[in-house]
């Protein structure tokens, strides 16, 4: 029940029972923890049509949305679609046959003005 961009702090002691009475140790280092959200895993992609694809992935608790990242061959990843929490496909069209393209997939929550993202789980290629 954590909410995603929070800081929570944590720190903890131990106790002993001596003759029916606790005894405590001191309190440990404070630790930080934060909420992160779990990464989209990309569950499919398939040919559509001859010039497009389609990805599906698995729905992520909490996301208010998804970022698709695409790149051609050995060039950089660019953000192609920016997709609703409520859709769990994205289709990319008018991409070139023979050509060969790597798709991934992060989940994000919305935290005030800012956006927190979840880390990359998993890149899938195709050839069209």
């Amino acid at each position: 029940s954590a909410t995603t961009g929070v800081n929570y702090y944590y720190k903890i002691k131990a106790y002993k029972i001596v003759s029916g009475d606790k005894v405590y140790s001191k309190f440990s280092n404070i630790v930080l923890g934060k909420a992160k959200l779990n990464k989209a895993k990309i569950s499919k992609i398939s040919k559509k049509t001859s010039n497009s694809i389609k990805l599906t992935w698995e729905k992520v608790s909490g996301a208010n949305g998804y970022e698709v990242y695409m790149k051609t061959g050995k060039g950089a990843y660019k953000k192609v679609g920016n997709i609703s929490s409520k859709r769990t496909s994205y289709v990319k069209a008018k991409l070139k046959k023979n050509k060969k393209y790597s798709f991934k997939i992060k989940a994000y929550r919305k935290v005030g003005k800012n956006k927190k993202y979840s880390n990359w789980r998993n890149v899938k290629v195709i050839k069209l």
